[in-house]
């Protein structure tokens, strides 16, 4: 039986205000690059220009963000895109060979 290992991740995400004042961001997360995003933090202060937050993630896995600026009833399009990828690999491990039962004399 595989059990599936998730572990908590902080990341923080940095960028570049636009050239003009905005409301704040939207911070998306797909699992797969260039995918369908899903939101994953709503009205990020449009006076920052960082944020920290928590990832589950199971070793060997990546997630994919993008950011977008909103402001007037008007939101941007996406940032480019930054990614983490969890440092464990995950590997398939050999079964063990040659089980047997192996009697002790008393």
């Amino acid at each position: 039986m595989l059990l599936a290992l998730f572990l908590l991740v902080p990341l923080t995400v940095a960028w570049d205000p636009p050239e003009v004042p905005v409301e704040g961001y939207h911070l998306w997360e797909s699992s797969n690059s260039g995918g369908l995003y899903t939101l994953r933090a709503d009205e990020i202060d449009g006076a920052e220009t960082q944020y920290r937050f928590l990832i589950e993630i199971e070793p060997g896995q990546s997630r994919y963000f993008v950011m977008t600026a909103f402001g007037g009833g008007q939101e941007s399009d996406y940032s480019n895109e930054v990614s983490y990828s969890h440092p464990f690999p995950v590997g398939a491990i050999p079964a063990p060979k040659n089980v047997r039962m192996v009697a002790d004399a008393l």
